[in-house]
């Protein structure tokens, strides 16, 4: 798995390093796949933890979400995620309720308690972007099966 550097984890979430040392840090809203091991070291990332990363700024940004209440379901997302391929994520959206353990879902597949509230997050603008910024090659799909001509 390759990790990133704090500076190419800047880029890819556009956090400033102050939020992105609070969150990983200080708060430990989000831990990084490698902590930094004092001064002048950088913490790693993973893909999945820039994901994570991106969506809670969204939350924090977009929607004025005080993360330290979705502590919980961050972590929870980030272990979540451990073992899924990147492709396996392209099309899918990330319910999080007040509840309930967030999930991912097709959109089609999402059922909101509206007696709850939930926040519906598409996760490919997210998986594009970081996609494009580490350069992450798109998997090979399956080649088209093909009629079986003899059998030996």
């Amino acid at each position: 798995m390759r990790l990133v550097g704090s500076k190419e984890a800047l880029i890819v979430t556009n956090l400033t390093a102050d939020r992105l040392r609070e969150w990983t840090g200080r708060r430990g809203l989000i831990a990084p796949d490698v902590a930094a091991r004092g001064k002048g070291t950088q913490a790693r990332f993973s893909w999945r933890t820039l994901l994570v990363l991106r969506i809670a700024a969204t939350l924090r940004d977009c929607l004025h979400v005080e993360l330290e209440a979705y502590k919980t379901a961050l972590a929870t997302l980030q272990q979540h995620l451990v073992g899924q391929p990147f492709h396996a994520l392209s099309g899918m959206v990330l319910v999080i309720g007040a509840a309930a353990a967030p999930v991912l879902r097709r959109p089609a597949d999402v059922r909101v308690d509206l007696g709850e509230p939930s926040f519906v997050v598409a996760l490919q603008p997210h998986l594009d972007a970081i996609s494009s910024a580490l350069h992450l090659i798109e998997p090979m799909t399956q080649l088209p099966l093909f009629p079986t001509v003899a059998v030996r």
